[in-house]
């Protein structure tokens, strides 16, 4: 068939013929020339010594040749091989038959037919193979440019062919062996960090799984027995029933011993983190996680039920093992462990950063308190003196400020010690009975720009002993029996227990009624401080003790977190709920009795 405004079409028969018409396409070829083939065609291109001459004349020519072709497992030598004869191969699965397009021709065959026989670069061609023998050719600028169109659509979803060789390599290196022998899980450890590798990633499920391992497999003189230096990593998960600190970091440079041959340097970093609160990362617990040249990786579970104090060899602890070889398969092992190997870095710098703070935060307090002391004695001292109601407002004022500030320092020095574990309490026994009469007097300077009224009240087993109405007026009642009164407790932290219990309800209360109820009974003695105010949200009520847990513009919200931090420490516990009636908002805490 010819047409002369749209070229020429025709069918051409022969399998020789077919050939040269490729090879002529190869030559005639101006700009670009594609193939798109199924994977039986490829072997047979290895032998075609015409057709490949032709692609390397094209390509001194600078013609683009590229090629979409399917990648078997039967067919990777010659796709790499026949690569260098083209511009770019991509792979593509599903393709059925053979078509060509360049700027000049389009040819088309049929899929490749052969018989069960293989096809490999040792045996060559089976006898009884053979190509289709018959080809549509044709110059036609219409069929060249919408096959040129297919063939665009085909590249844009293709992948590169050398991605799914390194796939299908991967596939084929990959190695899974499940070892239930310890003997041989301890040997494919010892083969495994004596491969050479130039780079090695540990992690041990707990401090305990180390130090054993190191002392009974001496892991570390292993490493540092390698003839090149190489880069090790060892990270161990820690809680805080374990000796070693949680996040705890160490730089080792371990050089091999005199008498080991050759002599060796590794660089061995071992970091500590503290497992618990670790996001999406599992590790077994008494377990081993050796990584090699991030392809090759041995788990080893260690046995639970063995005690490691008694354990006299290696192979003792082990219960089986899990080899794994592959870049594909050891991937997740490699990304949990930088994971978490970044995730120290994270943490230390926080807690440099959250130390620094703390020390400042711990020197101001001190230095803040310092100059308070006189302030506050002075100006007490003072007040005593003078008679000029005026001057004694001003000074109260100074009082009333001062003590805030005092006890403002004082929380921030008691947080630090709560934050770090270190809060000692001073106990010491306790007349209840003035101590209170006191410190409700002391508090009282709080209530005053508030018009509240401050009550205390005393019951012993439920029964009422003590009814002070006005504490400001009422004096000690001399001839009360003290073996009702008496409490052991930190005397300076109770204070401000009751000190911030009085205050917070003297901010949400105005011209009303706060009163100190003690309930003393056989075991424990109770506290309760009850306001007439506003009832506390709802919303806050659950985590009313946390820290900066507050909805409230006043105070720092370090409060109540303190007071419940200070009561636990006592032995016992805390509590609130808003009233029923007449309103407001009870706080109470007991401390258990040390008669």
């Amino acid at each position: 068939m010819n047409d002369e405004n749209d070229g020429e079409t025709k069918i051409i028969f022969g399998r020789d013929e077919i050939n040269d018409l490729f090879v002529k396409s190869v030559g005639e070829t101006a700009d670009n020339w594609n193939i798109t083939s199924p994977g039986e065609f490829v072997p047979l291109f290895y032998y075609m010594t015409d057709l490949r001459k032709a692609y390397k004349k094209a390509l001194e020519r600078g013609i683009k040749l590229r090629a979409i072709i399917k990648v078997t497992k039967d067919n990777i030598f010659y796709v790499k091989d026949g690569s260098q004869y083209f511009s770019e191969v991509r792979h593509m699965d599903g393709i059925v038959g053979t078509f060509v397009v360049s700027d000049k021709h389009y040819l088309g065959t049929s899929t490749v037919l052969y018989d069960e026989g293989k096809v490999n670069a040792e045996e060559g061609i089976h006898k009884t193979q053979y190509p289709t023998q018959q080809c549509i050719f044709s110059t036609s600028r219409e069929l060249i440019h919408q096959q040129q169109k297919y063939f665009d659509i085909l590249w844009d979803q293709a992948i590169p062919a050398v991605e799914k060789i390194k796939e299908m390599e991967n596939l084929e290196n990959t190695q899974l062996n499940v070892m239930d022998n310890p003997l041989k899980v301890q040997i494919m450890l010892t083969n495994l960090l004596r491969s050479t590798p130039k780079e090695v990633w540990l992690l041990f499920s707990s401090c305990t799984i180390f130090e054993n391992t190191q002392r009974l497999f001496n892991i570390l003189t292993i490493l540092q027995s390698f003839q090149e230096k190489i880069g090790v990593r060892i990270l161990i998960l820690t809680n805080n029933t374990e000796p070693l600190k949680p996040s705890e970091r160490t730089q080792i440079n371990v050089t091999a011993k005199e008498g080991d041959a050759p002599l060796g340097k590794s660089s061995i970093e071992i970091r500590k983190i503290e497992n618990a609160g670790l996001t999406n990362f599992e590790v077994q617990t008494n377990t081993m996680i050796a990584i090699c040249d991030r392809d090759k990786s041995l788990t080893i579970k260690f046995n639970q039920d063995k005690d490691y104090t008694s354990v006299e060899t290696f192979s003792q602890l082990i219960e089986s093992g899990v080899y794994t070889a592959g870049k594909e398969p050891v991937m997740p092992s490699i990304l949990s462990f930088e994971r978490l190997w970044y995730q120290t870095k994270l943490i230390q710098n926080v807690e440099e950063s959250v130390n620094l703070q703390k020390e400042f935060v711990n020197l101001a307090a001190h230095e803040l308190r310092n100059p308070i002391q006189p302030i506050l004695g002075l100006s007490e001292l003072v007040h005593d003196k003078i008679t000029d109601e005026g001057q004694k407002k001003m000074l109260n004022i100074i009082i009333k400020n001062a003590r805030k500030l005092m006890h403002l320092t004082d929380d921030i020095l008691d947080l630090t010690r709560i934050e770090e574990k270190i809060l000692v309490l001073n106990k010491e026994k306790i007349d209840l009975y003035p101590y209170l009469l006191n410190l409700t007097k002391e508090c009282q300077t709080l209530l005053h720009d508030k018009n509240n009224h401050m009550e205390l009240e005393f019951k012993h087993n439920n029964k009422l002993i003590l009814d002070l109405k006005n504490v400001v007026k009422d004096e000690l009642v001399e001839g009360y029996d003290k073996k009702y009164f008496e409490v052991s407790a930190d005397q300076f932290r109770l204070s401000r227990i009751l000190y911030n219990l009085i205050d917070n309800a003297n901010k949400f209360t105005d011209s009303g009624i706060i009163k100190v109820l003690v309930e003393i009974w056989e075991d424990k003695v109770k506290f309760s401080v009850f306001n007439s105010g506003k009832a506390i949200d709802e919303e806050i009520l659950p985590k009313l003790f946390n820290k900066f847990a507050t909805k409230s513009f006043q105070g720092t919200g370090l409060g109540l977190y303190l007071c419940k931090n200070i009561v636990e420490a006592h032995g016992g516990r805390i509590w609130a709920e808003n009233n029923k009636d007449p309103g407001g908002v009870t706080f109470a805490f007991t401390i258990p009795l040390d008669r």
